[in-house]
Order: C-alpha cells, then sequence, then structure tokens
C-alpha cells in the first residue's frame, strides 16, 4: 500500500510561502526604486500615462531652458544699449564744451580727438555684441521656441535692434567747429531718445519672457505631481503591505514545518 507523507493540504502550504516571498520580492523592489510600477506588467495603462506625462515633462523643461537663454540674450543686449547711452551722454557734453567760442583751436581739436574716439566705440560695440555667435545690435530678429508645440503661439519674436552709428545719427556728426557742435546737439538728443526706446523694448520683451517662464514652471510643476500620483509608490503602504506578506510567509512556513513533523510522526507509528 502507498503511504503519502505531508498530507493533502502540504501543497497548498507551499503555495502560500512562494506566494507571499514573490509578494516580498515585489514590495522590496518598490520599496528600493520608489516607483509603484516597475514594468508594463503592474499598470500597463498607468506605465503608458506615466511615460506620456514624463515626455511632456522633459519637453516643458526644454522650453524653459530655451527661455532662460532668451533672458540672457535680453540682458546682454540691454547692457551694451546702456554702455552706449552713457557713450552719447558724453558726446553731449564734448558738444557743449565744443560749441563754447572761449575754446582755442587746440581745445577743440582735443575734443575732436576724443569724440571720433567714442564715435568708433559706439560702432564697435554695436558690431561686437552677440550671444552664442548671433549679432544682437546690428538689426533683425529672433524667434524663440518658449513652447512645447509647433505652432505660432509655442514661439515668441524678439527684435535685435540696430544701434549702429549710422541707425543712430551719428555718423555725420564732428565737433571740429562751435557751429558743427551746436547742431549736433539736436542729433545727439535723437540718439538719447532712440536708445531709451530701444531700452524700454527689451525690458517690455524681458518681462514678457519672464512671465513665459513662470507660466512653463506651473506647467512643470504640475506635469511632475501628475506623474508622481500614477507611477511612484506609496511608501508607508509599500511598508505596511511588506509587513503583512512576511507574517503570512512565516505563518504559512511555521504551519507547513509543522505538517511535516505530524505527518513523520504518523510514518514511526504506521512502521512500529
Amino acid at each position: 500500500m502507498a503511504i503519502s507523507i505531508g498530507g493533502a493540504s502540504s501543497p497548498s502550504h507551499a503555495r502560500h510561502v512562494s506566494r507571499a516571498g514573490k509578494q516580498q520580492a515585489s514590495q522590496l523592489e518598490r520599496l528600493g526604486s520608489g516607483k509603484r510600477i516597475q514594468r508594463a506588467s503592474d499598470d500597463a495603462a498607468g506605465l503608458a500615462i506615466a511615460k506620456q506625462l514624463q515626455a511632456e515633462l522633459s519637453s516643458a523643461q526644454s522650453a524653459s531652458r530655451n527661455i532662460d537663454y532668451g533672458v540672457a540674450q535680453v540682458d546682454i543686449a540691454d547692457g551694451a544699449v546702456q554702455q552706449q547711452h552713457q557713450i552719447v551722454s558724453r558726446m553731449r557734453e564734448l558738444a557743449l564744451q565744443s560749441g563754447n567760442d572761449t575754446l582755442s583751436e587746440a581745445d577743440r581739436s582735443a575734443i575732436q580727438m576724443e569724440f571720433a574716439q567714442l564715435q568708433e566705440e559706439v560702432g564697435r560695440i554695436a558690431d561686437t555684441t552677440e550671444f552664442n555667435g548671433n549679432a544682437l545690435l546690428r538689426g533683425g530678429t529672433t524667434e524663440l521656441q518658449v513652447g512645447t508645440g509647433s505652432g505660432a503661439e509655442d514661439r515668441l519674436a524678439v527684435e535685435t535692434p540696430d544701434s549702429g552709428i549710422a541707425a543712430l545719427g551719428l555718423d555725420a556728426v564732428d565737433l571740429s567747429s562751435a557751429a558743427n557742435a551746436r547742431d549736433a546737439l539736436e542729433a545727439f538728443d535723437a540718439a538719447t531718445e532712440a536708445l531709451s526706446q530701444r531700452r524700454a523694448s527689451m525690458g517690455a520683451t524681458r518681462s514678457r519672457l519672464e512671465g513665459a517662464l513662470e507660466s512653463n514652471a506651473v506647467t512643470i510643476e504640475n506635469i511632475a505631481a501628475a506623474a508622481s500620483r500614477i507611477q511612484d509608490a506609496n511608501i508607508a503602504r509599500e511598508s505596511s503591505e511588506l509587513a503583512l506578506s512576511r507574517t503570512q510567509g512565516e505563518v504559512a512556513n511555521r504551519a507547513s514545518k509543522r505538517e511535516a513533523g505530524l505527518s513523520a510522526g504518523m510514518l514511526v507509528d504506521l512502521i512500529a
């Protein structure tokens, strides 16, 4: 006669022990990574949504970097125009001095020499002010990709003003005579006004970029929060379930060992 050792319930105990072990391994994996979804089998739909949100998050972060570059470009251009503004102010001072008939020809010649140097500097600033190889004060438009789409609303045009010496109307000015110096005052006033308008425009552009950057930051925060709710593990719950799985596994393991001990005792009785 065949004798079965272990009883009919032994496979059930083994199954409970195995299942508890698998649950513990999965829970430890989630606790270790902080992610609820480790693979597609955990939550296929949730994983697909989380991956889409992560792609949107990366795109929004890239757009924010583009806006940062735009702010840096505007700041560089504004700083250069500010320097031109100061130089033109000095030019006007020289014109007022040169327009005074009490000066000698030598005095006026020295004034004209300084003025010519300042004139060249205004032009040099316009020619050499660049951001990443792009000219900022020679006229034109720079398009910034501030959104995550391909539409016109996702781009922002930034004007790069022409602040060259000719554009400011100062290329034909000289202070070699008192009459010329007096006539030049209007040209300096016009150049000062033009530079002020350029700086006002840059300030408005910078404010708009800062607004776009703030809006993008809110978008990034919301996308990150949505992705976290879908994919991140609930640490408190996972810890609690891990403790429960360990308890269940221990109970099943002890029950299996106890039944095995009883079965062995029955076998000894039968042999005796």
